[in-house]
This record gives structure tokens, C-alpha cells and sequence, in this order.
């Protein structure tokens, strides 16, 4: 065989290795496991430890989660509002 005849052989083969391994499946780690029940709570279903982060976080925006006795809480707080007052707080449990 010709050294042109190698060259050319060895050129293919890499090309065609490459383009096989190239294409391999895409694992999505972004999909849906299932459905998340959830509950707004009311003031006074929130835990007094919860409230005191709360309030310690109260004056600017925050998202905190906090878990107690088998139970995750989701909190997202938008800070004060330049009129006065605040922006609502959500807590979900």
C-alpha cells in the first residue's frame, strides 16, 4: 500500500471515530420528577425560628429555605418599599 493510501486510510478512520462518538444521547437532568404539593401558610402557622429569619431578612430581598420536622419552607421576601411598608412575603410549606 502506497503511503498517500495510509495517510488517507488513518485520516478516515479518526473522522469517522470521531463523528460516531460525537453524537452520543444528551441525558436532561431539567425534567419534571413529579408533582409538589404545596400550602401558603397563614402568619400563624410559620415556625417562631422561621419568623425571626424572616424578620432578620425582612429589609431587602431574600429567598431562604428552612426545614423543620419533616417540613421544607420555601421563603421569598422583595425588602422594603420606597412608599413604606413592604412588599409581600411568601411562605410556602
Amino acid at each position: 500500500m502506497c503511503k498517500k493510501a495510509k495517510i488517507l486510510l488513518i485520516i478516515t478512520t479518526v473522522l469517522i471515530t470521531c463523528g460516531l462518538f460525537g453524537c452520543g444521547s444528551v441525558n436532561d437532568k431539567t425534567a419534571k420528577i413529579k408533582d409538589l404539593d404545596f400550602t401558603v401558610l397563614a402568619d400563624e402557622a410559620i415556625p417562631a425560628e422561621l419568623k425571626k429569619l424572616i424578620e432578620d431578612k425582612r429589609e431587602h430581598e431574600f429567598k431562604l429555605t428552612y426545614q423543620d420536622s419533616g417540613f421544607l419552607y420555601i421563603c421569598v421576601g422583595y425588602g422594603r418599599m420606597g412608599t413604606g411598608g413592604y412588599r409581600g412575603i411568601i411562605v410556602i410549606g
